[in-house]
Protein backbone atom coordinates (compact mmCIF):
# COMPACT_ATOMS: atom_id res chain seq x y z
CA UNK A 1 0.00 0.00 0.00
CA UNK A 2 2.98 2.55 1.17
CA UNK A 3 4.73 1.55 -2.36
CA UNK A 4 1.74 2.06 -4.49
CA UNK A 5 0.93 5.71 -2.38
CA UNK A 6 4.66 6.34 -3.32
CA UNK A 7 4.70 5.98 -7.09
CA UNK A 8 1.20 7.44 -7.40
CA UNK A 9 2.01 10.74 -5.71
CA UNK A 10 5.17 11.04 -7.71
CA UNK A 11 3.98 9.91 -10.94
CA UNK A 12 1.27 12.96 -10.14
CA UNK A 13 3.45 15.88 -8.86
CA UNK A 14 6.49 15.11 -11.00
CA UNK A 15 4.42 15.52 -13.68
CA UNK A 16 2.58 18.44 -12.60
CA UNK A 17 6.34 20.28 -12.18
CA UNK A 18 7.63 18.55 -15.00
CA UNK A 19 10.88 19.75 -14.95
CA UNK A 20 12.34 19.26 -18.24
CA UNK A 21 9.38 21.05 -19.76
CA UNK A 22 10.41 23.78 -17.83
CA UNK A 23 13.88 23.59 -18.94
CA UNK A 24 13.32 25.76 -22.14
CA UNK A 25 11.57 28.79 -19.75
CA UNK A 26 14.47 28.52 -17.06
CA UNK A 27 16.56 28.99 -20.10
CA UNK A 28 15.00 31.50 -22.12
CA UNK A 29 14.67 33.71 -18.06
CA UNK A 30 17.94 32.97 -17.06
CA UNK A 31 20.73 33.10 -20.08
CA UNK A 32 21.86 36.17 -19.29
CA UNK A 33 23.07 35.04 -16.13
CA UNK A 34 26.24 33.50 -14.87
CA UNK A 35 26.54 29.77 -14.85
CA UNK A 36 26.65 30.47 -10.50
CA UNK A 37 23.84 32.68 -11.11
CA UNK A 38 21.85 30.37 -12.19
CA UNK A 39 23.10 27.67 -9.79
CA UNK A 40 22.19 30.37 -6.98
CA UNK A 41 18.55 30.98 -8.77
CA UNK A 42 17.74 27.06 -8.78
CA UNK A 43 18.86 26.32 -5.57
CA UNK A 44 16.63 29.01 -4.17
CA UNK A 45 13.81 28.51 -6.39
CA UNK A 46 13.36 24.47 -6.08
CA UNK A 47 13.67 25.69 -2.00
CA UNK A 48 10.98 28.00 -2.04
CA UNK A 49 8.88 25.76 -3.47
CA UNK A 50 9.50 23.07 -1.62
CA UNK A 51 8.84 24.85 1.34
CA UNK A 52 5.02 26.13 -0.25
CA UNK A 53 4.31 23.05 -1.14
CA UNK A 54 5.00 21.63 2.33
CA UNK A 55 3.31 24.35 3.82
CA UNK A 56 0.07 23.37 1.66
CA UNK A 57 0.60 19.91 2.58
CA UNK A 58 0.53 19.84 6.10
CA UNK A 59 -1.41 22.73 6.50
CA UNK A 60 -4.45 21.90 3.71
CA UNK A 61 -6.89 20.53 6.67
CA UNK A 62 -6.97 23.54 8.96
CA UNK A 63 -7.61 26.00 5.10
CA UNK A 64 -10.19 23.30 4.75
CA UNK A 65 -11.80 23.86 8.11
CA UNK A 66 -11.28 27.34 7.82
CA UNK A 67 -13.41 27.92 4.77
CA UNK A 68 -15.36 25.14 5.39
CA UNK A 69 -14.54 23.18 2.41
CA UNK A 70 -15.05 19.33 2.60
CA UNK A 71 -12.27 17.02 0.51
CA UNK A 72 -14.60 15.94 -2.13
CA UNK A 73 -15.39 19.57 -3.15
CA UNK A 74 -11.69 20.06 -3.37
CA UNK A 75 -11.07 16.61 -5.34
CA UNK A 76 -13.78 18.15 -7.90
CA UNK A 77 -12.05 21.79 -8.06
CA UNK A 78 -8.98 20.54 -8.00
CA UNK A 79 -9.38 17.18 -10.80
CA UNK A 80 -11.45 20.60 -13.06
CA UNK A 81 -8.20 22.45 -12.75
CA UNK A 82 -5.75 19.64 -13.16
CA UNK A 83 -7.43 18.34 -16.27
CA UNK A 84 -7.00 22.29 -17.74
CA UNK A 85 -3.73 21.82 -16.99
CA UNK A 86 -3.21 18.58 -18.65
CA UNK A 87 -5.11 19.50 -21.93
CA UNK A 88 -2.99 22.74 -22.09
CA UNK A 89 0.67 19.92 -21.58
CA UNK A 90 -1.25 17.99 -24.44
CA UNK A 91 -1.68 20.87 -26.88
CA UNK A 92 2.10 21.40 -26.41
CA UNK A 93 1.17 24.87 -24.44
CA UNK A 94 2.93 26.04 -20.71
CA UNK A 95 -0.23 25.51 -18.68
CA UNK A 96 -1.54 29.65 -18.61
CA UNK A 97 -2.54 28.92 -14.67
CA UNK A 98 1.70 28.61 -14.35
CA UNK A 99 3.40 31.44 -16.12
CA UNK A 100 1.52 34.38 -18.17
CA UNK A 101 3.41 36.30 -20.54
CA UNK A 102 3.30 39.10 -17.79
CA UNK A 103 5.06 37.00 -14.84
CA UNK A 104 7.63 36.77 -17.76
CA UNK A 105 8.02 39.70 -18.32
CA UNK A 106 8.17 41.38 -14.75
CA UNK A 107 10.83 37.85 -14.30
CA UNK A 108 13.59 40.71 -16.23
CA UNK A 109 12.68 43.62 -14.70
CA UNK A 110 13.60 42.05 -11.07
CA UNK A 111 15.75 40.34 -9.28
CA UNK A 112 13.38 37.92 -7.11
CA UNK A 113 13.12 35.48 -10.31
CA UNK A 114 14.32 32.62 -7.95
CA UNK A 115 11.05 33.26 -5.86
CA UNK A 116 8.66 34.24 -8.79
CA UNK A 117 8.18 33.18 -11.30
CA UNK A 118 10.31 30.08 -11.01
CA UNK A 119 9.56 29.03 -7.40
CA UNK A 120 5.95 30.01 -8.19
CA UNK A 121 4.07 29.47 -9.86
CA UNK A 122 6.39 27.52 -12.23
CA UNK A 123 7.27 24.86 -9.82
CA UNK A 124 4.62 25.08 -6.91
CA UNK A 125 1.64 25.85 -9.48
CA UNK A 126 -2.01 25.71 -8.35
CA UNK A 127 -2.05 21.91 -9.74
CA UNK A 128 1.09 21.21 -7.42
CA UNK A 129 -0.74 23.14 -4.55
CA UNK A 130 -3.92 20.59 -5.53
CA UNK A 131 -2.22 17.75 -5.66
CA UNK A 132 -0.56 17.52 -2.41
CA UNK A 133 -3.27 18.72 -0.54
CA UNK A 134 -5.24 15.65 -2.12
CA UNK A 135 -3.33 13.48 -1.10
CA UNK A 136 -2.73 14.79 2.17
CA UNK A 137 -6.42 14.86 2.57
CA UNK A 138 -7.11 11.24 0.98
CA UNK A 139 -4.79 9.09 3.45
CA UNK A 140 -5.25 9.33 7.39
CA UNK A 141 -2.41 7.31 8.24
CA UNK A 142 0.47 8.99 9.34
CA UNK A 143 2.85 6.59 7.49
CA UNK A 144 1.00 7.24 4.17
CA UNK A 145 1.02 11.15 4.88
CA UNK A 146 5.21 11.03 5.62
CA UNK A 147 4.99 8.69 2.51
CA UNK A 148 3.74 12.06 0.69
CA UNK A 149 6.11 14.34 2.35
CA UNK A 150 8.59 12.27 1.46
CA UNK A 151 7.76 12.25 -2.13
CA UNK A 152 7.54 15.99 -2.16
CA UNK A 153 11.39 15.98 -0.67
CA UNK A 154 12.28 13.97 -3.80
CA UNK A 155 9.91 15.55 -6.74
CA UNK A 156 11.87 18.75 -5.66
CA UNK A 157 15.37 16.84 -5.57
CA UNK A 158 14.95 15.65 -9.38
CA UNK A 159 13.74 18.82 -10.67
CA UNK A 160 16.95 20.37 -8.75
CA UNK A 161 19.05 17.70 -10.59
CA UNK A 162 17.02 18.57 -13.77
CA UNK A 163 17.53 22.34 -14.03
CA UNK A 164 21.92 22.03 -13.00
CA UNK A 165 21.93 19.83 -16.15
CA UNK A 166 19.03 22.11 -17.80
CA UNK A 167 21.66 23.25 -20.82
CA UNK A 168 23.03 19.38 -21.01
CA UNK A 169 19.19 17.88 -21.35
CA UNK A 170 17.99 20.55 -23.83
CA UNK A 171 21.54 19.95 -26.25
CA UNK A 172 20.44 16.68 -26.00
CA UNK A 173 16.63 16.65 -26.63
CA UNK A 174 15.78 19.91 -28.05
CA UNK A 175 12.41 22.27 -27.59
CA UNK A 176 10.77 19.07 -29.75
CA UNK A 177 11.95 16.51 -27.39
CA UNK A 178 11.11 18.89 -24.33
CA UNK A 179 7.64 19.01 -25.91
CA UNK A 180 7.17 15.24 -26.23
CA UNK A 181 7.75 14.81 -22.52
CA UNK A 182 5.34 17.54 -21.74
CA UNK A 183 2.43 15.72 -23.30
CA UNK A 184 3.86 12.52 -22.28
CA UNK A 185 3.42 13.89 -18.51
CA UNK A 186 -0.26 15.83 -19.66
CA UNK A 187 -1.34 12.44 -20.27
CA UNK A 188 -0.83 11.29 -16.75
CA UNK A 189 -2.25 14.36 -15.22
CA UNK A 190 -5.26 13.47 -17.25
CA UNK A 191 -5.82 10.51 -15.97
CA UNK A 192 -5.51 11.40 -12.35
CA UNK A 193 -7.72 14.62 -12.88
CA UNK A 194 -10.57 12.42 -14.28
CA UNK A 195 -10.07 9.71 -10.77
CA UNK A 196 -10.58 12.72 -8.42
CA UNK A 197 -13.31 14.40 -10.34
CA UNK A 198 -14.52 11.06 -10.32
CA UNK A 199 -14.02 10.23 -6.49
CA UNK A 200 -14.71 13.70 -5.23
CA UNK A 201 -18.34 13.47 -7.78
CA UNK A 202 -19.32 10.12 -5.87
CA UNK A 203 -18.22 11.48 -2.35
CA UNK A 204 -20.44 14.53 -2.93
CA UNK A 205 -23.34 12.54 -4.06
CA UNK A 206 -22.95 10.28 -0.54
CA UNK A 207 -22.91 13.32 1.59
CA UNK A 208 -25.82 14.50 -0.30
CA UNK A 209 -27.74 11.11 0.43
CA UNK A 210 -27.87 10.42 -3.50
CA UNK A 211 -25.94 7.22 -3.60
CA UNK A 212 -25.46 4.33 -1.41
Amino acid sequence: MVVEIFIAAFATIFSIVDPVGIIPVFKGLTYHYSAEERRSIIKRSVLFALIVLLIFAVFGYFIFSFFGITIDAFKVAGGILVFKIAFDMLQGERPKSKMTKEDEDEAYEREAIALFPLGVPLLAGPGAITAVMIYMGKFGGIEERIVVLLTIFLVMIATYIFLIFADRIFNKIGRVGSMAVMRLMGLILAAFAVQIFFEGTIGLLRLAGLVA
